[in-house]
C-alpha cells in the first residue's frame, strides 16, 4: 500500500487492511480480556495493535522513492522476512507456540 500509487490499487487495500484489523482486533481484545492482565498491560498491548499498521504505512509511503524492489538488498531482507515469517507459523500451526 506505501509503495503503491494508483488509486485502483490503494481503495481495494485499504477495505481489506480494515476489515482485517477489526476481525483481528476484536479476537486479539477477547484474548487480553480472557487472559485477566493488569489495565497497564492490556493498555499497552492495545496501543501497539493500535500502531503498527499506521507505522506500517508511512514506513511504506516513505521509501517509496528509494525503494528497487529488484536490488539484491532489498531480496535479502524479503528472503529473511519471509523465512522468519514461515518458520514463526510452522511453530504455531505444530502447536509448539502454547
Amino acid at each position: 500500500m506505501g509503495v503503491s500509487e494508483t488509486p485502483s490499487t490503494i481503495k481495494p487495500l485499504v477495505a481489506a487492511i480494515t476489515f482485517h484489523q477489526l476481525f483481528e482486533g476484536m479476537g486479539l481484545g477477547g484474548c487480553i480480556a480472557q487472559a485477566k492482565l493488569r489495565t497497564r498491560a492490556a493498555v499497552i498491548m492495545a496501543v501497539f495493535f493500535c500502531l503498527t499498521t499506521p507505522i506500517g504505512i508511512a514506513t511504506g509511503i516513505g521509501v517509496t522513492n528509494s525503494y528497487d524492489e529488484d536490488s539484491p538488498k532489498a531480496l535479502i531482507v524479503e528472503g529473511i522476512l519471509n523465512a522468519a515469517s514461515a518458520g514463526n507459523r510452522t511453530k504455531i500451526w505444530n502447536g509448539e507456540g502454547r
